[in-house]
């Protein structure tokens, strides 16, 4: 009974991860506006790094060949996708000495169980990674999706790196989920 539990919450949490937007059936946009709004409550830092790198991908975006092009959302009648991030965590000192500590405890594992000719080896490692919490969703005049609001986690590479390396890091990760996104919004549009 515990097996099939466990089966079913991670089906659950599976199915759950794959959320996705999309776009109104047969829905023209020529210009789709991102409006991205995030908590007074983050560093100032982390806010200009997310806003950096989005004006960034607007510029890469909008330089290849896609059904639409990108802007920043200056009007509230433009059709566009909202991004709301809600929090964003980076990995603590705290958090990199226990990487630390417990990488090189499992890492080390398998040399002990070497040594003690076990039938089989094992080794585990915790390398802590940044973490932002965005919700996202469309205007209403182009939003096809399911749920009216999403929530996704996007998840950066922390581990043994200085706060403002961890910050750039997380940029970079934060434009990889938009052209994700981006990417299933063109999908939805041609299903």
């Amino acid at each position: 009974m515990r097996k099939i539990y466990l089966i079913g919450l991670f089906i659950l949490v599976g199915c759950g991860s794959q959320q996705k937007l999309a776009l109104k059936v047969n829905t023209k946009i020529d210009v789709l506006g991102i409006d991205l709004q995030i908590n007074p409550a983050i560093n100032q830092v982390i806010h200009s790094e997310l806003n950096k790198q989005l004006d960034d991908f607007i510029i890469l975006y909008n330089s290849e060949n896609h059904p639409f092009k990108i802007a920043r959302s200056v009007d509230s009648k433009i059709s566009s996708l909202q991004i709301r991030v809600q929090a964003v965590e980076l990995v603590s000192p705290q958090k990199q000495a226990a990487g630390v500590i417990v990488s090189l405890l499992g890492l080390s594992l398998p040399f002990v169980m070497a040594a003690s000719k076990a039938q089989f080896v094992l080794f585990f490692y915790y390398f802590p990674k940044t973490a932002s919490l965005s919700e996202l969703s469309l205007t209403d005049d182009i939003d096809g999706s399911k749920n009216r609001t999403i929530q996704k986690i996007v998840y950066g590479p922390g581990f043994l790196k200085s706060p403002q390396k961890q910050i750039s890091k997380h940029g970079v990760s934060f434009s990889k989920h938009l052209r994700i996104c981006l990417k299933d919004l063109v999908k939805s549009a041609h299903r």
